[in-house]
């Protein structure tokens, strides 16, 4: 798994980003859903890099009742923007995410849930792809009955996780952390002389404030 574009290696914004018509966000060949990988497919995150410099916004969610879809782009939001990424309004993102997650059984009494992360470019070219599942203790005729808040929140947790690390691989997150690192940083002397001269100054003014209201 790689990304391409010469690489090497909230809650109002998902609301309107799952209102987008899905031609608006990727290629006709990407609109088939998407089956859940066996295995896990990730992308190792680029050291020193924070995904904050590569905005994104959450197309869509897919394979789940609608309740389900909902619940996963709320938690979603909320663990991506732990996550240090930058959710934007989809017409000002330089990246667009459609997640299809999945539910099945899996070992007795089990219940395997997985996603499928797509990450798309401007061009609408998808550059990656993200993988992986995980197991639920509990298993029902409706395998989307063990799909509670908790189990919603833990598995987009690990899939913004997913998300983070492929982004701090993009050309923005990697010039975004050039520039911070080159960035010149304030002389440590100039702060503490500052702060010296606050502190000379504090007790006059608050002596003048008191005299003051004390001749009232």
């Amino acid at each position: 798994m790689h990304i391409g574009r010469k690489l090497t290696a909230p809650a109002a914004i998902v609301a309107t980003a799952l209102c987008l018509p899905l031609t608006a966000c990727v290629d006709t060949a990407s609109q088939v859903r998407v089956e859940p990988a066996a295995a896990p497919s990730k992308i190792a995150r680029r050291p020193g890099v924070s995904p904050r410099g590569a905005t994104v916004a959450l197309a869509s969610v897919a394979g789940a009742p609608q309740d389900v879809n909902d619940r996963f782009a709320q938690a979603f939001a909320q663990s991506a923007g732990a996550q240090e990424v930058t959710t934007v309004e989809p017409a000002k993102a330089e990246y667009l995410v459609r997640a299809y997650i999945d539910a099945g059984a899996g070992e007795p009494g089990v219940t395997r849930l997985s996603y499928v992360i797509d990450l798309f470019d401007r061009s609408k070219k998808r550059v990656a792809r993200l993988t992986d599942a995980m197991p639920v203790k509990g298993a029902a005729a409706d395998p989307w009955a063990a799909a509670d808040d908790s189990a919603l929140a833990a598995l987009a947790a690990r899939s913004a996780g997913d998300l983070a690390d492929a982004l701090t691989n993009t050309p923005e997150a990697v010039a975004g952390a050039a520039v911070a690192s080159a960035a010149p940083s304030a002389p440590r002397h100039s702060a503490a002389a500052g702060t010296t001269a606050v502190a000379r100054q504090a007790p006059a003014a608050a002596g003048a404030r008191l005299g003051l209201a004390a001749t009232r």
